[in-house]
Parts: structure tokens; sequence; C-alpha cells
């Protein structure tokens, strides 16, 4: 039977690895929606456009038209529903990259991903569930492609969140082997009753 100072890594490797991709993808996936958004809304902005309008057209999806015209409500669904669709796509990223991939090579495929991600939502997904997206975007045009960009770079930092997560657990585990041994061991003595 291996030491359990050898075994340590591979343990923490094989129970560390769904959890890693989870958090690194889920972190990932929302700081690259909030980045997105925050462009997005100086890009509205710089159309004449509400800074809030990229968040309310979002939150119209299911509502239909007059969604649009919806307060706090509809902005604060668009940002649930923006942030949470990006973090759903950073675990996919994450369960795809390893988590000993470069991160200049991670970076670069994260900005490609960023891009795929804009043809699926664009052509697959969006006109299936809000057909208003497209005209009411389309004051800010190509800011969408530099936005997903944006996305994809952000989730570039998935590898360097995994070995960050995957390091972490190791430590945890090597303190409670260390606990262990230094304890002293209890004798189980059966009492009489």
């Amino acid at each position: 039977m291996p030491d359990l100072d050898e075994a340590l890594p591979s343990l923490a490797q094989r129970a560390w690895t769904r959890h890693d991709v989870i958090v690194s993808g889920v972190v990932a996936g929302v700081l690259g929606g909030i980045v997105m958004a925050l462009f997005l809304a100086v890009c509205a902005l710089e159309a004449g456009m509400d800074p809030l309008h990229p968040l309310r057209v979002i939150g119209s999806t299911f509502g239909g038209p007059e969604a649009l015209e919806g307060g706090g409500g509809v902005v604060a669904f668009g940002a649930a529903l923006h942030l949470t669709t990006s973090a759903l796509f950073g675990v996919v990223l994450a369960a795809l990259i390893p988590r000993d991939f470069p991160s200049g090579c991670a970076i670069g495929v994260g900005a490609a991903y960023g891009l795929f991600t804009l043809g699926v939502m664009m052509s697959v997904v969006v006109p299936a569930v809000n057909p208003l997206f497209r005209p009411e975007m389309q004051p800010v045009g190509g800011s969408w492609v530099i936005a997903h960009v944006l996305y994809g770079l952000a989730l570039g930092f998935v590898p360097a969140l995994r070995r960050r997560l995957a390091r972490e657990a190791v430590e945890e585990q090597a303190k409670e082997v260390a606990r262990r041994r230094a304890a002293p061991e209890r004798r189980h003595v059966a009492h009489p009753t």
C-alpha cells in the first residue's frame, strides 16, 4: 500500500477535479460576464442609449415587447440571466481545458471560445427565446464581438484558478495528515455496562 504522503496529490486531484472545474468556471464566467456587461453599458451610452439597455433587452427574454418598458425588475432579471449564462458557459470551458494548460494559450483559447459562445447564442439560442434582441441591440453593432472576446479573455484564467484551487486542496489535505500523525492514538477499550 502506498504511503499516504505519496498518494495525497492523486487523491486531491481526483477529489477536487469536479470542484475546481465548477468553481473556476463559475468565477471566471461571472467575472467575464461582468466585464462584458460593463463594456456593453459604455457602448450603449456611446450610441446614445441608456447604459442599462443591454440588460433590459436581456431581461425582456420570455417577457415580450412589454418587458422592454419595465424598470429595475427587468434589469435585475437581465443581469441574473446574463451572469447565469456566463457562468454556465464558463463551467463548460473549465471542463474542456486541462488544469495544466499554459496560461497564454488558455487566454487565446478563451478568446476563441468567447466568439464561439457568440455564434451559438446569436444563431441558436437568442432567436428562439428573444426575437427582440437583434433589432434592439443593433445600435451597438460590432460591440458584441468585442464584448464576447473580452468575456473569453476572462475565461482564459480558468486553468490558473483550477491550479490554485488544487494547490489549496493539497495543502489542506497535507495539514489534515499532519494533524492525524501528531494526535496521539486512542485505543478503544470496551467498558462493561
